[in-house]
């Protein structure tokens, strides 16, 4: 997993010489892009990558799309960035979290005549695009469809 281009698969994993040192590399094609990384396996946490959450992990994290915020806008440049943490964390629950804010966010703005910023809206459809991906991955097309 990687927090920003979802789920990825493994295609490889492969010994290279890095100046002195010998390096397990792991290359992880992501899927519905054209991007491909090789990181050091001893980097994975550094990168956010992961395996795929279990069902009821993923079950769970779902949960948190019901949950409704009231927000302050003086609030809002400190909880953006607790937003940027949460997008680079790579987990799934803060991923929903993140969705349920900026909707709720995106209610407020609505009342407001107002949108979101486009911060706001580019995060909102990464982490949803994040969210629908591992949800296709683990529980199936179906349950990605219903999002």
């Amino acid at each position: 997993m990687y927090p920003i281009y979802g789920p990825g698969t493994v295609t490889d994993i492969s010994l290279e010489e890095v100046g002195d040192k010998s390096l397990n590399y792991c290359h992880i094609e992501f899927k519905n892009t054209n991007l491909s990384v090789a990181v050091p396996m001893d980097k994975f946490a550094d990168f956010g990558i992961r395996t795929l959450s279990s069902k009821a992990a993923v079950k769970d994290a779902l949960k948190e799309l019901d949950r409704q915020f009231r927000i302050k806008d003086s609030e809002l440049e400190a909880i953006e960035l607790e937003i940027d943490l949460k997008m680079k964390s790579g987990s799934l629950t803060d991923a929903a979290w993140v969705i349920a804010f900026l909707k709720s966010l995106s209610k407020k703005r609505a009342k407001e005549d107002k949108k979101l910023n486009s911060f706001q809206q580019d995060t909102l459809e990464k982490a949803e695009n994040f969210l629908k991906l591992e949800v296709e991955m683990v529980l199936g097309k179906r349950a990605a469809d219903k999002l």
